[in-house]
Parts: structure tokens; sequence; C-alpha cells
């Protein structure tokens, strides 16, 4: 098997503005943005909300999942996020834990920050960005 690191030599000189000078895979993100922009490549970005779960009548989560499937994007509910973030070892996963203990009630629900950030988390995660 061969690997040859190439280091260019006359082409840095050339008086380009480089994007990337430490090559491609490092600035792939910026490649990537460069095209979603030049492209107007934009995400698709959709927020349904509706009354409490469990709620007669009311079928959010089945729009949202028939929505999820057609756009072929991420499919992000409360439940799944706080059971992901339970398997991790993270500062994020500490403060659920927490809280479900607190939990006097067992009612199941975060406070509400605690809910934002772990929705903040997953959409700031490559499955929800990359769409």
């Amino acid at each position: 098997q061969l690997d040859l690191r190439i280091a260019p030599t006359s082409v840095l000189d050339m008086g380009f503005t480089w994007a990337s000078r430490s090559g491609l895979a490092r600035g792939a993100a910026k490649v990537v943005a460069e095209y979603r922009v030049e492209r107007r490549i934009l995400p698709l970005k959709v927020l349904l909300t509706g009354p409490l779960a469990g709620v007669a009548g009311c079928f959010e989560s089945e729009v949202a999942a028939a929505l999820a499937a057609e756009y072929k994007v991420a499919h992000v509910t409360a439940s799944s996020l706080v059971a992901a973030v339970l398997v991790e070892q993270s500062e994020l996963a500490d403060k659920v834990r927490a809280a479900k203990a607190a939990d006097k009630q067992h009612t199941g629900a975060l406070p509400d920050e605690l809910m934002a950030q772990l929705v903040r988390a997953k959409l700031n995660s490559t499955g929800c960005t990359n769409q």
C-alpha cells in the first residue's frame, strides 16, 4: 500500500485566495456551505406543535412521522431525545438523569430549559444539519 503526502510548492505562490490551505478534507464543511449558498439549497425546517400527547383527536406525531418519511429528514420527538441522551456519558445526560430522579410526581416531564438543550443538541447534530 502506498501512502504519499504531496505538498504543493509553487502553486501556493500564485496569488490565489485559498478557501482551505490545509486541504479539501479539512475544508469540506466550508465547501458544502458555499455549495448550498451558490445553488440556493435551503434546508427544510418544520416545527409541528399541538396539544399534549394523548389528547383525543390529535395526530401531530403521525403527521410529523409522515412528513419526515416523505422528505427523508430527521423525525425528532421528545421521547426519542431523552432516550438517546440517556445512553450517553455526558454532562447533558447527567442533567437529564438528575431531573428524572428529582421528578417526585413521576410525570416524566423535564424542565423547559433542559428540553431546549436537548433539542438544540439534536438540531445541531450531523443527522439534522446535513439535510
